[in-house]
């Protein structure tokens, strides 16, 4: 097998020139390769008004392999499927898609392999194909907790997120982390320590999910948006300082799109921080601002107060 190019990871071998290089350091080895492959990555994130209308079909056929019967694979979380239940049944049968759905707490107490496991079980048993989504429903803990199991299921398969809460849809679902907590027999409980860098095929976001979200939780979703207005854009500061309080009284419902530009301008401000650096090679990371003083600042383990602490400074 001949050589036709050089390079300074080593000279290429015909057959995978871009790909494959042999090593000539006798010094350190007898023989060696290197083999070099770019992973591509390319998610969406999407903004919709009502996506559980049966006027829409994008949670029925987006992303849905063809020749595959018509089925889903749905996680959602129990909270919000006390809330919307009824909508989400309904929403899929008027579309003739099977919908399994598969309910999980979404508190943080929750995030755990208990979850990721009871999540592999029923992949196992639905037998989901290797190119076939799931289908995410929930807030941050949710959508961490499916991706993390994705990225593991028959070393990975698609899944969409669908953050139904403010701080969900400005960070959970823009970046490609996932992962759970972990409890050390010597260190006690870790917040994310095991996880994984797995990005979504896509997230559509609908804001009318907040409606039914209490004001604490609107807070710290407003905590982690005003982070990125004080680390990025003058914009996003003056919106929040005229008509923060307002926009939460209206939770994000008010008819002056007002709201909807407080949410634009975090998304993209967002992507613009994590998308040069979505394995996080450096660690020196803007929109990461707080994460080390807010986590001293929690008021109790059991509540991630820190975005909360962080608005009300």
């Amino acid at each position: 097998m001949g050589s036709i190019s050089e390079d300074p990871r080593g000279v290429g071998i015909e057959r995978a020139p871009n790909n494959v290089f042999v090593l000539h350091t006798p010094e350190i080895c007898r023989k060696g390769w290197t083999n070099c492959y770019e992973l591509p990555i390319e998610y969406t994130v999407e903004m919709y008004d009502d996506l559980l209308s049966v006027d829409s079909d994008v949670l029925a056929s987006r992303y849905r392999p063809a020749g595959l019967p018509m089925r889903r694979f749905v996680v959602v979380d129990d909270t919000v499927m006390q809330l919307y239940g009824e909508r989400i049944e309904n929403y899929f049968t008027y579309h003739k898609v099977h919908a399994h759905v598969v309910r999980i707490k979404g508190e943080e107490c929750n995030k755990n392999f208990d979850a990721v496991m009871q999540i592999l079980e029923e992949l196992v048993e639905f037998q989901l194909h290797r190119r076939e989504p799931i289908l995410a429903i929930g807030g941050g803990v949710v959508l961490d907790v499916v991706g993390f199991a994705a990225s593991m299921y028959r070393r990975g398969v698609p899944y969409i997120r669908v953050p139904t809460t403010l701080l969900g849809i400005v960070d959970a679902s823009v970046g490609v982390k996932t992962g759970i907590d972990f409890v050390s027999k010597t260190k006690g409980p870790l917040k994310n320590r095991v996880g994984s860098f797995y990005a979504p095929c896509a997230a559509f976001l609908d804001k009318s999910f907040i409606r039914t979200q209490d004001k604490r939780n609107l807070i710290n979703g407003m905590g982690e948006i005003m982070k990125l207005a004080l680390v990025r854009s003058p914009e996003l500061f003056e919106l929040l300082e005229n008509h923060g309080a307002r926009v939460i009284d209206e939770k994000f419902q008010g008819k002056d799109h007002i709201a909807d530009r407080i949410i634009e301008l975090s998304i993209q401000t967002m992507l613009e921080e994590l998308g040069p650096n979505l394995w996080e090679f450096k660690l020196e990371r803007c929109v990461d601002y707080g994460h080390s003083f807010s986590k001293v600042r929690k008021i109790e383990r059991k509540h991630n107060t820190s975005p909360y602490i962080m608005a009300s400074l």
